[in-house]
């Protein structure tokens, strides 16, 4: 109860204290680097107009609907195998078009964001994989989540109902259930797997998995995920 309270309290705190008093009002940036419509910063701009993230995906979509081959309106479109690993910008710059015209910025200039510029970071993880390596790439990512937080869940479960010193055993896979549904809902609007934070995602990942190895093989199992 009282790690729960503690962890409680602090994510509150970060919540309400912390975060609003950082730079660029973080709460803000935030929430419009996630939203599809926005005004424009100067006062003489009350219309809300599509941002980046709703440009950017609707030229994804454009293009994974797209014959691979221009000159054959036949050809198998763009979803069924992507347009290749590192190839995303490359292509997807392609597909913009009018109303969605590509943001004329560089990407990390914060005076254009959100209407003018992409915010650093904001690639989604499903939109790029999709696009690079089409549904069976997606259908791999997804598979891996499935497994994380499978594995995790049923991990978590087991050592909450088993009695003597499991408690730590169901600590560790709880961590590793939030940071996968964590992962999952931040992969929709950003990548967990950039530089920086690969490494926490590759660690819960494995977290999640030795959690459910260790609930299979500790005494009284019937087999957990």
């Amino acid at each position: 109860p009282f790690v729960g309270f503690g962890v409680a309290a602090t994510a509150l705190a970060v919540g309400a204290v912390v975060l609003p008093r950082l730079p660029r009002e973080n709460p803000a940036v935030l929430l419009r680097s996630v939203a599809f419509y926005a005004r424009a910063d100067a006062p003489d701009q009350q219309e809300k107009r599509p941002t980046p993230r709703l440009r950017r995906w609707q030229a994804t979509l454009d293009l994974l609907g797209a014959p691979s081959n221009p000159q054959d309106e036949k050809s198998r479109p763009y979803w069924v195998h992507g347009v290749g690993a590192n190839q995303y910008q490359k292509n997807v710059n392609r597909f913009y078009q009018t109303p969605y015209e590509k943001p004329g910025r560089r990407t990390d200039d914060e005076t254009a964001f959100d209407m003018e510029a992409d915010e650093r970071f904001t690639f989604s993880l499903f939109e790029t994989v999709a696009v690079e390596l089409g549904a069976p790439g997606l259908l791999a990512v997804l598979f891996l989540f499935a497994a994380w937080i499978l594995s995790a869940g049923g991990a978590f479960a087991h050592f909450s109902a088993a009695s003597g010193d499991a408690d730590t055993h169901a600590m560790l896979a709880l961590a590793a259930l939030g940071a996968g549904c964590g992962a999952l809902v931040v992969s929709v609007f950003a990548n967990p797997v950039i530089r920086g934070v690969g490494g926490p995602f590759a660690f819960f990942f494995a977290l999640a998995l030795c959690a459910s190895r260790a609930a299979q093989e500790s005494p009284g199992s019937h087999g957990a995920p």
